[in-house]
C-alpha cells in the first residue's frame, strides 16, 4: 500500500488547470520510469480536475493507480495518488489534512512563490507518512476482517462444491429459526437471494 504523490490545483474561471504544487514519492519505479509516471499523473490531475463538481469525494482507477479527490467550493482541488490497495479513509483524510494546512497559511485565491513552497513542505510531509503505509488500528482491523471474509467465501464455496446440498443443510438446521428457513425458501422460489456473499 504506496501513496505516490500529491496535487494541489486551483481552476481559473475559463477551466485552465493550474498546478499549485506538487510531491511525488516514486522510489518503487525505476529512474528510468519516474519521468514518465509523472508526465502520466499530470496528465490525469490536468484532465480530471475541470470536471470535477465541489463537496463530492471522487475516485477514479487508471491502470495500477487509484487516483483520490476533492474539489473545495473555493477552487482548490487536491489529489492523491496511490496504488489499487490504499485505503480511502486514510487516502482522504490526508486531502482533508493538506487542504487545512494550505488553508491555514493562505486564506486568499492568488498563491505566492514562498506560498508553494509552504503547501509543498506541507504535502511532501503527509505524503511521507503514507509510504509505505504504515499499518494503523483501523487498517490492520479491516485487513483482517476482509481475510476472514475471504476465507469463509472460499471455505463456503469449496464446502458447497463437494456436492453438499444447501437445502437439505438448511432444513438440518438447529441454528435457523423456521422464519429463517421460510425466508431461504421464498427467495429460492422467486430466485431472488435473501443474502450475498462478498
Amino acid at each position: 500500500m504506496r501513496a505516490y504523490s500529491i496535487f494541489v490545483c486551483n481552476v481559473d474561471n475559463d477551466n485552465s488547470v493550474e498546478i499549485l504544487s506538487s510531491c511525488f514519492s516514486l522510489s518503487r519505479f525505476s529512474y528510468f520510469e519516474r519521468n514518465y509516471i509523472k508526465e502520466i499523473f499530470k496528465f490525469i490531475v490536468r484532465s480530471i480536475t475541470p470536471k470535477l463538481k465541489p463537496g463530492i469525494q471522487e475516485i477514479i482507477t487508471h491502470d495500477e493507480f487509484t487516483v483520490f479527490s476533492y474539489k473545495w467550493n473555493d477552487g482548490l482541488s487536491i489529489f492523491m495518488i496511490c496504488d489499487s490497495d490504499f485505503p480511502t479513509r486514510i487516502a482522504f483524510s490526508s486531502i482533508f489534512e493538506a487542504y487545512i494546512h494550505i488553508r491555514d497559511q493562505n486564506q486568499q485565491e492568488i498563491f505566492s512563490t514562498e506560498e508553494n513552497k509552504k503547501m509543498y513542505k506541507a504535502i511532501n510531509t503527509i505524503l511521507n507518512k503514507y509510504k509505505p503505509l504504515i499499518s494503523d488500528a483501523i487498517i490492520e482491523s479491516q485487513i483482517k476482517i476482509d481475510k476472514a471474509r475471504e476465507a469463509i467465501n472460499v471455505s463456503l464455496k469449496s464446502f458447497l462444491d463437494r456436492g453438499e446440498n444447501l437445502d437439505e443443510l438448511i432444513q438440518k438446521s438447529n441454528d435457523l429459526s423456521e422464519s429463517s428457513k421460510k425466508l431461504f425458501k421464498m427467495s429460492k422460489k422467486t430466485k431472488r437471494p435473501c443474502c450475498s456473499l462478498q
